[in-house]
């Protein structure tokens, strides 16, 4: 006699995938390295540029933009084994072509476009993130530049990829590039302070423009920030 369940059976099947020969892992490991390599020069890049250390930067942004071209152009040449390893790591060219744009917009600045843009950057992100956190802590701005200068590196906080931990990178954050943080703390003027607003004024940047970057703490405790260049 035989009996029948009601109960559907499901049988699990695991697919067998096709190994890759030791070509095709050699050509994976070397993908693989290239952009890790790749994206550790751009984050040198980065470090070198918030040091201030311009002429670093500029050479290394270069680096990176001709070696992610370089991957991008061995996948667009390349035979079956290149695009099974890429198909392996689960990046092709399509997903790469984005960073390359990126690196490439980095590397063609010039080196006085590069001292505005860490100006700007510093003022209108980090700054203002820094006066909200300082604020929280003591309920109104800081009397003078110079006390959130002093007091960012003693705090605990993360700002994106930047922590107050990061003693060099914090003191460079009040300065234009090329003065020296151990001889000027901000070269920038508190022309306003308020306990709720202050605006401040940087000295003449190499685009022979000044920025005047006005902060006020909104309802919802935070700071904006508004950045403007003045003659």
């Amino acid at each position: 006699m035989l009996f029948r369940s009601d109960e559907p059976m499901v049988k699990e099947i695991t697919p067998k995938k096709p190994a890759l020969s030791a070509e095709q892992q050699r050509i994976t490991q070397d993908m693989a390295d290239s952009l890790f390599l790749v994206f550790r020069i751009y984050r040198d890049a980065v470090t070198a540029q918030d040091l201030h250390r311009i002429g670093e930067a500029q050479a290394k942004y270069g680096e990176a933009r001709d070696l992610i071209a370089a991957v991008i152009e061995e996948l667009n040449s390349g035979a079956g084994s290149q695009n099974k390893a890429s198909s392996v790591l689960g990046l092709g060219r399509d997903a790469l072509y984005p960073y390359l744009e990126v690196m490439e917009k980095e590397a063609a600045m010039t080196p006085d476009e590069r001292s505005v843009k860490v100006v700007r950057d510093n003022l209108e992100f980090y700054i203002a993130s820094l006066l909200k956190y300082y604020y929280k802590h003591n309920k109104a701005f800081p009397e003078t530049l110079e006390e959130l200068a002093r007091w960012a590196p003693t705090d605990r906080w993360r700002i994106n990829y930047i922590s107050s931990e990061d003693k060099e990178v914090v003191r460079r954050l009040f300065i234009v590039p090329g003065d020296n943080p151990d001889e000027v703390i901000t070269s920038y003027k508190l022309i306003r302070a308020g306990k709720k607003k202050w605006v401040i004024q940087t000295p003449t940047l190499p685009n022979g423009k000044r920025f005047k970057a006005t902060y006020q703490l909104n309802k919802r405790r935070r700071v904006d920030a508004e950045i403007t260049e003045v003659d």
